[in-house]
């Protein structure tokens, strides 16, 4: 599996919602570079869409996909990535409370965090922060 985050093709601005941009995606694709059998999406590479700027991304041992992304803002935020999930961008940011969207596990003021990388360990993510050049955990699951 690849691993790959928005294109800057676009501004941050646009695109997230639009399944036929790239920008605001996590795609997923075979070694190929196909489109997987069990994609969320019919013949498309999109794995979630509604993503600003994941700037970090691992698996847990149970096969759960963590991305930290970046904030515009208001919020910087942990997400569980689930397929064929939305999770906001550009129309909310952090959690919303909006059933149409995925609410993040966690979110930080962009001022105190910034991540700028995520790793999974054992039963925790470790994300690096930009910001205050701080190291942040957080439970798996």
């Amino acid at each position: 599996m690849l691993r790959t985050s928005p294109f800057r093709a676009e501004p941050f601005t646009s695109g997230g919602q639009d399944l036929e941009s790239p920008a605001g995606k996590i795609l997923r694709l075979t070694p190929d570079g196909g489109v997987p059998e069990d994609s969320p999406f019919a013949d498309s590479l999109v794995y979630s869409l509604g993503h600003r700027n994941p700037q970090g991304l691992d698996w847990a041992d149970d096969g759960t996909l963590y991305p930290s992304e970046f904030g515009q803002d208001t919020w910087d935020e942990l997400n569980i990535i689930e397929p064929g999930a939305n999770y906001g961008w550009p129309d909310v940011e952090g959690i919303g409370g909006d059933d149409e969207f995925v609410d993040p596990v966690k979110q930080r003021e962009p001022a105190e965090a910034s991540p700028s990388g995520l790793a999974v360990s054992g039963d925790s993510i470790v994300i690096a922060s930009l910001r205050g050049e701080r190291v942040w955990e957080a439970p798996v699951g």
